[in-house]
């Protein structure tokens, strides 16, 4: 209990610590309802601390041990905050249903109350009993934010207040919140729309950090970004030789941008060096933001890309291949596993012949597209759909990505050793084009194949000078037809 208080409480380096020390004496011993009772504090510390993903989780294993041992009062308190925890859906509404039905079993009137609908005269009912927590939350629920705001500022509930107070701007009865300040100093998101900032507000947690206390380890999870509001935080790994440091981020600056990419762990320590207060974005909240914001996506991208090349050459480990891929594979299995438009993948095989680039394309359409695997990486799915119709490539690399038809188009260069013919596809002389330029406000109005060719090619002559793996796998003639392109990253078209 006490991790879960210091986490409400905003800070995060000793809920972390209590956490541990919590986990190292109970284990995972599921006989004893202490063990549930400990999930559900580390639920609460997780999204305290922006792991919504991971609170969910525990929140769901606690609250079903606990009922399982048959602790329903410790359970029904569980279930209350996995339902404040879900976003509004399925899930919210799954996790009220559970929590009636176990305030039924349970009889007394508390219980009751906090499984009814949120209410001003509920929130000072549960005032009046001592339980200022979930008046506070009672409050939050029924949308009188002002008073929420005030209460969760008396608790000293500082997380919440943060987000409570982005909903209230969101809503239009308020100014711009700090958590969309902060957001609207990133160059990240130069030219986003208030509104739009208050949105990903909403989602942020804030935590404050004494100097030498540290925020994440080297090989921890990563599963949210970082902003930092004030103070300063090293970046730095530990060797024989001792500390070897990547840098040190500062007032609005992001650090930890490799949890945008499943799968990822932590490539430093991150240690504060002067107080400081951090403001935690979950991952999966920045992904969901960007995937309908394609300019975002793309210095996005950009800013992933960099840092990964810096711990790559602090750490001296291989840089993560094709991040704009895996980038948009976060994307595309976020999006598919909220029910939205499956994302598809353009595959554009070229080989050459005479001097000149011939693309292969089915006869009845002017790009060889298929649709998104759910759980397949992307460059798997493409190599697999390559197989499938009997083309074998020597180098398949993302080049760009598009909204096409309200879903992401991701698009794949593959380059052939040889002419081939393969059945129901013809073969059309690559010529060059004007790429599809887009204005500050907005993609192109229409995107041709031969422009995405061309950009294609483009950034293939970039790979050739940016990446020796690339250009050492590149024959001699390929590498005189892409010299002859302007090169350019991969991004979005």
């Amino acid at each position: 209990m006490a991790a879960s208080a210091a986490a409400e409480l905003g800070r995060p380096a000793l809920a972390r610590n209590l956490a541990k020390s919590a986990s190292d004496l109970i284990g995972e011993r599921d006989y004893l309802y202490q063990s549930h009772a400990l999930r559900w504090m580390l639920g609460q510390t997780a999204w305290s601390l922006g792991d919504a993903d991971e609170a969910r989780r525990l929140l769901r294993r606690g609250a079903t041990g606990l009922s399982h041992t048959g602790a329903l009062p410790l359970a029904a308190l569980a279930l209350r905050d996995m339902a404040d925890a879900c976003p509004a859906g399925d899930a919210a509404r799954r996790a009220e249903a559970e929590l009636a039905r176990c305030a039924e079993r349970l009889g007394p009137q508390l219980y009751r109350d906090i499984a009814s609908d949120p209410s001003e005269e509920l929130a000072a009912e549960l005032g009046r009993l001592g339980l200022h927590g979930l008046r506070a939350r009672t409050l939050h629920r029924a949308g009188k934010l002002d008073e929420a705001v005030a209460a969760y500022d008396r608790l000293g509930c500082e997380p919440r207040r943060l987000q409570a107070l982005a909903e209230l701007a969101l809503s239009g009865q308020a100014t711009r919140s700090p958590g969309a300040r902060a957001l609207a100093s990133l160059v990240l998101l130069e030219g986003v729309p208030a509104p739009d900032l208050e949105e990903l507000a909403a989602h942020q947690t804030a935590g404050s950090y004494a100097a030498g206390e540290l925020v994440h380890r080297r090989f921890d999870e990563a599963r949210t970004v970082e902003l930092v509001e004030s103070g300063h935080v090293r970046l730095s790994i530990g060797t024989h030789a001792g500390e070897k440091v990547l840098g040190a981020a500062g007032p609005g600056e992001l650090f930890g941008e490799r949890a945008l990419i499943d799968g990822e762990l932590r490539a430093t320590d991150a240690v504060v060096i002067e107080d400081c207060r951090l403001l935690r974005m979950p991952a999966a909240d920045l992904l969901r933001f960007i995937e309908s914001r394609p300019a975002i996506a793309e210095r996005t991208l950009t800013a992933v890309r960099m840092r990964l090349r810096q711990e790559s050459e602090l750490t001296r480990e291989p840089e993560p291949a094709d991040v704009a891929a895996r980038l948009l594979g976060s994307v595309q299995r976020l999006s598919a596993a909220e029910g939205r438009s499956r994302p598809a993948y353009e595959i554009l095989p070229l080989y050459l012949a005479g001097g000149t680039a011939w693309l292969l394309r089915p006869e009845t359409s002017e790009s060889m597209q298929v649709e998104a695997a759910a759980g397949a990486l992307p460059a798997d799915a493409v190599g697999a759909s390559l197989a499938a119709v009997g083309l074998d490539a020597e180098i398949v690399h993302s080049t760009s990505w598009r909204y096409e038809g309200g879903r992401l188009v991701l698009t794949y260069l593959a380059v052939l050793p040889r002419a081939v013919k393969t059945t129901g596809f013809e073969a059309v002389p690559v010529v060059r084009a004007e790429l599809a330029r887009g204005t500050a406000r907005g993609a192109p109005t229409e995107i041709g194949v031969g422009q995405v060719v061309e950009h294609g090619l483009r950034h293939l002559c970039w790979l050739s000078m940016d990446d020796p793996i690339i250009r050492e796998a590149l024959p001699g003639e390929w590498l005189r037809l892409v010299d002859a392109y302007q090169p350019e990253p991969s991004r979005a078209l």
